[in-house]
Parts: C-alpha cells; structure tokens; sequence
C-alpha cells in the first residue's frame, strides 16, 4: 500500500510540474471578475500623491443701488439684464445675477459680480443723462387759388412749399398759423393765428449728431366750441372739445423742413386745405 501511495503522488507532482504557467495565474473560483474590476479601477484612476484636487474658483457677488436721474426704470433694467447676459456660459450655473426695481426711488438694484457692475456703470452713463433741447418751428399754410407763395416764408420753407406745388392742385398758399415750440423731449404749443390750433410733438434723437430725429407723435388739433341749439329747439347740447386735425411720424434732419402733411379746415363758408411745414431749427435758430 505504501508503495501505491508514493507512486500517486509522484504523478501529482508530474502533472504540477508540467501545467502551462497561465493556468497557475487563474484565480480560484468566484473571485476572477472581482480581480479583475479592481484592477480596472486602479488603472482608471492614476495615483497622484501628494496633489489635491483642483476646485472652481466662485466670484464673490454683491449688491449695490444705482440711483436713477434721466432714464426710465424699464430701460434701465434691460441695460443691466444684459449685463447679466454677458456672464460666460460656464459661469453662469454659478454666478448669482438679479436684478430688481424700486419704482418709487426710481433705483435699480443689482446683485452680481464686480464685472456685471462695471458693466452696468458703464451702460447707465451713456444714457442716464440729461435729455437733448431741440427747437421747432411750425407753419400751417391754407391753399388759395391765387398761383402765390409768402414771401417771408424763410428759405426751407419756401423750398417744400415749391417742392409741393408739383403733386398738389392748388395754385398758391398763404400763411394761416405759425408758432414755435422747443422742448427736451415733448411739448405743446398754441399757434398764434386766427384757428387756435394746438400742437404736440414728441421727439427722441440727439440734436448734436449727425442722426436723424424721430418725431415719434405730432399731433395737431382745433378746439370746436360747444352746439348751441336755438331757443325752443329741443335737442343735446355738446361742450367745447378738441379735434384731431392731424396725427402722425417720421423722421427728419437737424435744419431741414418737412410737409407734415395735409389736411382740410371746416370755416364758415368753404372748406380750406391745409399744408403743415415743420421745420427741426439750427442750434444757432432756436428761440
């Protein structure tokens, strides 16, 4: 028996001898895939000792009250929204921009970064300032069948009432109204001539540049007095009101004239035609 014992195990010991040194590597069962994911983990991750992890550097934000002088609240907060717009993409998860109104105080508060803020200074400056004066002058011409101009019409004027008689069916024209009107940004004027006409005329645009104005409103009206029914007539009876002569926009030129356009005036007899010339007056012309 001894003898079949030492022969068994010198043919183990032949086989271990013998086996391909890959199947010496195999883990035992059940623990080849766990080997395996470690080692994937370590590799994907290189140790890097003795360095710390780098961390996104967060902007500090504050708040701050821009007190407002010339320029509206809701222009204003558009001008610093964006500002807000402006943050860089990757910084926006991050970076706290708010801006909020105080009607009241006529404030704008802004709660950012330094650089927001600069921004928004920089945007209100440009246009928180005092509003640019322009002076107006109008004329309100009643056509004529006589082929005349007025003679003291000054020289813009002049050239739109030649410029008119080419496209209008009327000979001549004569000075019915005029007035002036000078203003920061609206106003109205009462024209001195026998209808009362009032205007009203609201610009944007800075007179001092080379950019056009833009009339955003003229508007021109008469006062109507009040219906008064003869005596045993029975009837409603209307107070004095406003009526619209004219309503409309455009743009124009400092030191150019322009037909504002046309329109018809309801006298006692015949009604008149009327042509209204506006003229955008030089610095040097104001009154």
């Amino acid at each position: 028996m001894l003898k079949h014992m030492i022969i068994r195990m010198a043919c183990v010991l032949f086989i271990v001898a013998f086996l391909p040194a890959t199947a010496a590597a195999i883990p035992p069962s059940g623990s080849a895939q766990t080997g395996q994911s470690e080692w994937v983990s370590e590799a994907a991750t290189p140790n890097w000792a003795g360095e710390e992890p780098q961390q996104q550097e967060i902007p500090q934000v504050e708040t701050r009250l821009y007190a407002l002088q010339h320029v509206s609240l809701s222009s204003a907060y558009e001008l610093a929204r964006s500002a807000c717009r402006e943050i860089p993409a990757d910084q926006q998860r991050y970076t706290d921009c708010n801006v909020e109104l105080m009607e009241q105080e006529s404030t704008l508060i802004v709660t950012s970064t330094a650089e927001v803020h600069s921004r928004v200074v920089a945007l209100l400056s440009e246009v928180d300032k005092p509003p640019h004066t322009q002076a107006f002058h109008i004329i309100v011409l009643a056509a004529t069948d006589s082929p005349s101009t007025p003679s003291n019409l000054p020289p813009g004027a002049q050239r739109a009432v030649e410029d008119i008689k080419a496209f209008l069916p009327y000979e001549g024209f004569r000075v019915l109204d005029t007035g002036w009107l000078k203003t920061s940004r609206q106003g109205q004027t009462t024209l001195t001539g026998p209808t009362g006409f009032e205007v009203g005329l609201v610009f944007r645009g800075n007179p001092t540049s080379n950019e056009p104005l833009l009339i955003e409103e003229f508007q021109m009206t008469v006062l109507e007095p009040a219906v008064v029914l003869p005596e045993g007539v029975q009837g409603d009876t209307h107070g004095a009101y406003q009526r619209l002569v004219l309503e409309t926009s455009f743009s124009m030129s400092v030191g150019e004239t322009v037909v504002v356009g046309t329109s018809k005036l309801n006298g006692n007899n015949e009604p008149t035609a009327l042509v209204i010339l506006l003229t955008a007056l030089e610095p040097e012309g104001t009154r």
